[in-house]
């Protein structure tokens, strides 16, 4: 299967990102891509970076065709939900040139999984004093990119996939709403920006309780 994607701009200078951010696909898929770049007509030394989702359901044996997109978009950060990795993945062979790759798998059973590559350009580091239920599939990362807005001292990533009827909903989102207070308090200047396959779950009270825009109005997968 080939990965089809669409890319689109956006940009904030903003502390508070936007949750995540869509363009529905023009083939039938659940590939999207998330842009904040600058366009070359406006230099600015000051940007966030340029962020790619997708959820190929199954990363491994589409891994060559999503390196190319990465490198030819010039991707600075790659969210991928539904990774189907395993524990038994050797990391080289699911390793991207020029990028750092931090991931969750499921341990036991085959499906879901989370990842996050960022360019080895930018410092990133796993915030592991966030404890994620092993119930959930979800990712901390913090990146430092050298020039970001006014205001912003870093960006919290958070990549979330929740199976469809999953029993964990509500675990979800009390982890979400409680990571992101944290965050908040101990790092007041931090852009936060929660991305990932939700599966229609109702993410209002995380939204209107943390000051995040939900940039999503359309399906994303026909």
């Amino acid at each position: 299967r080939h990965i089809p994607t669409r890319v689109s701009t956006w940009q904030n200078d903003r502390a508070a990102l936007p949750l995540f951010y869509t363009k529905k696909c023009q083939r039938k898929s659940n590939l999207i891509t998330v842009n904040t770049k600058k366009e070359n007509n406006h230099v600015s030394k000051a940007t966030t970076p340029s962020i790619l989702l997708c959820n190929p359901r199954s990363l491994a044996n589409k891994l060559d065709e999503y390196q190319t997109i990465m490198l030819d978009n010039d991707v600075d950060v790659g969210v991928v939900s539904e990774t189907w990795f395993s524990p038994h993945m050797p990391e080289p062979c699911l390793s991207i040139d020029g990028y750092t790759l931090f991931s969750k798998c499921r341990p036991t059973r085959r499906g879901g999984g989370v990842a996050i590559y960022v360019k080895n350009s930018i410092p990133a580091r796993p915030l592991q004093d966030l404890l994620v239920p092993e119930e959930l599939e979800c990712l901390w990362v913090s990146v430092r990119p050298k020039r970001l807005p006014r205001g912003l001292s870093e960006i919290v990533l958070c990549a979330v996939y929740l199976p469809p009827s999953s029993p964990h909903q509500n675990l979800l989102l009390n982890h979400l709403i409680t990571g992101t207070d944290e965050i908040r308090t101990r790092s007041p200047e931090a852009g936060i920006t929660v991305l990932g396959d939700f599966n229609r779950l109702d993410i209002s009270q995380l939204c209107n309780g943390n000051d995040l825009n939900q940039v999503v109005r359309t399906p994303t997968r026909g």
